[in-house]
């Protein structure tokens, strides 16, 4: 048995302006959240992974357009992997990702 167990997405979000904390209010929601612009379908296609344990998420390859695409609209700068030198405060303004994940109306198992 694997330590790794899927979930199900409904949504991602970029939210712009950074910050230090995911908590997301109902301003953020009409002005700073920029939802990416993929089906439920498109999002759960393959395994996702998200471990909140470590720094590891998994989505599929199949959002990485959309997800690049809104990135550059809210930095003005193309996504990248590559290592970089960031100042605090830039740091601190890059956008925030919230995942939307399924909950699970069922028995513990």
């Amino acid at each position: 048995m694997s330590g790794f167990f899927g979930v199900h997405l409904r949504a991602v979000y970029l939210r712009e302006g950074g910050g230090l904390s995911a908590q997301t209010t109902l301003d953020d929601m009409s002005s700073r959240m920029h939802r990416l612009e993929v089906s439920e379908q498109q999002l759960n296609s393959g395994k996702v992974i998200v471990d909140s344990g470590t720094t590891d998420t998994y989505m599929t390859s199949r959002i990485a357009s959309a997800f690049k695409t809104t990135w550059k609209q809210i930095t003005g700068k193309d996504y990248s992997h590559s290592g970089m030198k960031l100042t605090p405060e830039e740091l601190e303004s890059l956008p925030t990702i919230i995942i939307v994940i399924q909950g699970y109306d069922g028995s513990d198992v």
